[in-house]
């Protein structure tokens, strides 16, 4: 039902929906997932993150709903990673080659 609020544009409404079912079935990660995307549309960040947290938690196994969630800090790094010894040639040369660096 949340869903058909979302599609029509009523996101309080969807988001009741979505409240409701968290207090019907506590224990269901995708009424969590699904109030995280609500708040992703609401641009609620902080929010959205404790559900998918909160998701997460219910259901580790589960990556389905995941590969929608925002990226990670760490895939919007500003430096390259440096490897922990330097003779190894791995993530700094890679990080350095795809950036167009040449290498760390």
């Amino acid at each position: 039902m949340a869903r058909v609020f979302e599609n029509r544009g009523e996101l309080g409404r969807a988001q009741e929906m979505l409240d409701l079912a968290k207090m019907r079935a506590p224990f269901h990660y995708l009424a969590y997932a699904g109030a995280g995307y609500m708040h992703l549309r609401r641009r609620d960040l902080r929010a959205a993150l404790e559900e998918f947290i909160q998701a997460r938690r219910l259901n580790p196994l589960d990556a389905s709903w995941r590969s929608k969630a925002p990226a990670s800090r760490s895939s919007s790094r500003t430096t390259p990673r440096r490897c922990a010894t330097p003779s190894t040639r791995c993530c700094s040369a890679r990080d350095g080659a795809r950036r167009g660096a040449g290498g760390a």
